[in-house]
């Protein structure tokens, strides 16, 4: 499997390759002055590959002139620049981290007499699984240090090469049980001095994250997925997550999220609708004024809200994860398997961009993150709040919140690949 992933990387990067060598950044009749750019750089900025395996990928770095030299070899070094990086994010509001195991093949090309372009090589070790575990959105900049006998082209000069390992993991699925008695529900307590010195909780923005795959699917009509554990400030004020609508089938299912009781309601679902054995990333994101339904990264939904603030008491106790509830009370008995994982509750709206790059794992202390959960403990009846703000989660009765179980009924399905679309 891993010579395979590393086929399909080289061969996803040659795809690049040749996207980008279609690129026309630099061809403007108002360029007078002979200037070297790294294709790609303005238009696209950067580009995502996988780096599973076990050797160093090669990723290919296309150098370019805006006009040949005929008297003469043009040389051109390059060189991994963190500052380049940590401006693009700063820019575009980003979250990259530089990625140490990187090197330039040889830092400087040669871009013959008579010719535009020459071919860099950027030597990538694939990333650990512990560098995984840590959550960061890794990349490498490559910038264009110097040209022997002509100038850099400004705003072209370097290129980012995110990176992301395959992700794997242990994941959290419940049993069905048979009855309301042995429901069994995951309790996310929150320790609101620790979150916010034990003031009432303010959500002024909003965003709830999670992958999660249908394995199976009986008739539902209220798919119970995340409710708040307290009294909100507002009457009737809830966030209150389910899969809604599926009574005439999973392809008729969609993402319904109840933000201010009935009040403020919005749904959305993907293009060709849910289906079974594929992993989604959903989001619902509030922004103040906005609500939006993603998956997969893709905006499915959005609608204005009258609502400028929701606010909880402090006396709150956090949230509850059902991952797919007993078809909301109806008769006959019956749970909807779901595996889960990659649970975040955030007091910002994180961006479209922003969810895109993080699906598969967020910094344990990036701002506004209040709750992560990975989900991937694979044994045990405790589930670790990586912000390390909150509590251990705890599986509880469907009907008492408060008290642990001993004997949850919970199982682990091992070493999953959570890759979106499969």
């Amino acid at each position: 499997m891993k010579i395979n992933r590393f086929y399909i990387a080289l061969t996803s990067l040659a795809l690049v390759a040749l996207s980008l060598a279609g690129c026309k950044d630099a061809d403007s009749p108002a360029l007078t002055d002979n200037k070297v750019y790294i294709e790609g750089g303005f238009s696209v900025k950067y580009a995502t590959s996988f780096v599973d395996g076990q050797v160093a990928i090669p990723m290919q770095v296309p150098v370019k002139m805006t006009q040949k030299d005929l008297t003469r070899d043009v040389n051109v070094t390059l060189e991994i620049s963190d500052a380049a990086l940590e401006g693009f994010n700063s820019r575009y509001n980003r979250s990259f981290s530089p990625f140490p195991n990187a090197q330039l093949d040889s830092p400087t090309v040669t871009i013959k007499k008579g010719t535009t372009s020459a071919m860099a090589t950027l030597l990538v070790t694939p990333i650990t699984a512990d560098q995984a575990a840590t959550g960061a959105n890794f990349a490498v900049a490559v910038k264009v240090k110097s040209a022997d006998g002509a100038d850099v082209l400004t705003g072209s000069e370097s290129f980012i090469y995110a990176l992301k390992r395959t992700p794997r993991a242990d994941v959290l699925i419940f049993n069905k049980g048979t009855t309301t008695v042995n429901r069994t529900t995951l309790m996310l307590p929150f320790d609101m001095q620790n979150i916010n010195g034990g003031n009432d909780l303010v959500f002024k923005a909003y965003t709830l994250e999670f992958l999660f795959k249908i394995t199976e699917w009986t008739s539902a009509n209220n798919y119970a997925l995340i409710n708040p554990e307290g009294a909100p400030k507002e009457s009737g004020a809830e966030i209150y997550t389910r899969i809604e609508g599926g009574s005439n089938g999973l392809a008729n299912a969609v993402l319904n999220v109840k933000f201010y009781g009935d009040q403020e309601s919005i749904s959305g679902k993907p293009a060709d609708g849910f289906k079974t054995d594929r992993w989604y990333h959903a989001a619902f994101v509030y922004t103040g004024t906005k609500l939006f339904v993603y998956i997969d990264g893709e905006e499915c939904a959005r609608c204005d809200t009258s609502l400028p603030q929701l606010t909880f008491d402090k006396t709150m106790k956090g949230f509850t994860w059902q991952g797919g509830s007993f078809n909301g009370g109806y008769s006959p008995v019956s749970r909807n398997a779901v595996q889960s994982s990659e649970l975040r509750i955030w007091t910002v709206a994180r961006t479209q961009e922003q969810l895109k790059e993080s699906m598969y794992g967020v910094m344990p202390n990036s701002d506004g993150l209040i709750g992560y959960w990975k989900l991937n403990e694979g044994t045990g009846i405790t589930i670790k709040d990586y912000t390390g703000k909150n509590p251990d989660a705890f599986f509880t009765s469907d009907s008492n919140h408060d008290v642990p179980l001993a004997s949850p009924l919970i199982d682990w399905v091992p070493d999953q690949d959570l890759t979106i679309g499969k």
